[in-house]
């Protein structure tokens, strides 16, 4: 057996097993490939008493196991993430705006693990995107780097059923930081146009919504950004939170909204109104009333204040009314 193999359905591998697979081989080195993927496997939290057990290896890939299990594994590189507007379309990116996700990792990595934690951005599409199922278990311990590397396919995690947005419900079942990116592959997937592939995302902000891990702001700030880049249409993404509030995930879709709202907003004189804004703005005064949510967001004051009977207005002046009661 490889000692990479998973004991865990999200890829994980126990920390003593890995340990005994290694005093199983003696003084044989292990292969290469396999003890990186074994190690990138590992959870991100140590029982020291196995440090002990694995300074007594044989092996230099023992010493390698002890150090790494010594310093606390890998430290976790700060991923950024932007929406860009691009010089020109084509028929295979219809939108002038991409999204694009870059890595810093920590100094002092070996070769292999700087340019795996690197994500340099690509030509936005997977070599065999079926694969992406496959990430998340790559990494299991580092979901927003992991995050990073699916966003750079998002044009096929948004738009095409299969595996590739299976692999958004399994991301979140992993362990590490989520931000920004793990956002976007989400706010994406909640957009698809197929009922079983939006389950899919809703499981995953789910899951991180009862684990107190939702980036929520950072959701906010997807379903905006998407939304200008004409990645997903406002609509079906309102449907989808709309779900969601319906299932219990009010307060966490309130904070979320309250980025995108004032994101999405008209904000400048004979500013066009964006198709589907009223029935978000209506989800939004919804899940604010369900939270008890009190603030202000910038421009809707205003907006409210406008004269006038359309859905936009309406729902301006009751999410107004909610949050400044």
């Amino acid at each position: 057996m490889p000692l990479a193999t998973p004991t865990a359905a999200t890829g994980h591998l126990d920390n003593e097993t890995l340990i005994d697979r290694m005093e199983r081989l003696g003084d044989t080195e292990p292969l290469e490939a396999d003890f990186q993927q074994a190690l990138l496997r590992l959870p991100r939290h140590v029982d020291e008493s196995l440090l002990v057990r694995a300074e007594k290896l044989p092996t230099q890939a023992g010493r390698r196991l002890a150090d790494w299990l010594r310093d606390g594994a890998l430290p976790d590189p700060v991923v950024h993430c932007e929406v860009r507007q691009t010089p020109r379309a084509n028929h295979s990116r219809p939108s002038p705006y991409e999204v694009h996700t870059r890595a810093v990792p920590p100094e002092g990595l070996p070769a292999w693990l700087h340019e795996l934690c690197a994500v340099r951005p690509a030509n936005g599409y997977a070599a065999y995107p079926d694969e992406v199922a496959w990430w998340p278990t790559i990494m299991p311990s580092h979901r927003e780097v992991v995050a990073a590397y699916m966003v750079q396919c998002l044009p096929w995690i948004a738009n095409r059923s299969g595996s590739r947005v299976d692999a958004v419900a399994a991301l979140a079942h992993g362990d590490g930081p989520v931000g920004r990116a793990t956002a976007i592959t989400i706010a994406a997937c909640l957009a698809h146009p197929r009922p079983a592939q939006r389950a899919a995302a809703a499981e995953a902000l789910i899951t991180l919504a009862v684990r107190g891990q939702l980036p929520a702001s950072d959701l906010g700030w997807a379903v905006a950004m998407l939304v200008r880049a004409e990645h997903i249409t406002l609509k079906r993404i309102t449907a989808a939170l709309a779900d969601l509030v319906a299932a219990g995930a009010h307060a966490e879709i309130w904070q979320a909204l309250a980025v995108t709202v004032r994101l999405l907003l008209p904000t400048e004189a004979g500013e066009r109104t964006r198709n589907g804004l009223g029935e978000l703005l209506g989800v939004a005064a919804w899940a604010a009333a369900l939270a008890g949510a009190r603030g202000e967001i910038p421009g809707l004051a205003e907006l409210a204040a406008r004269t006038g009977s359309s859905l936009v207005l309406q729902e301006a002046r009751r999410l107004h009314g909610a949050i400044s009661s």
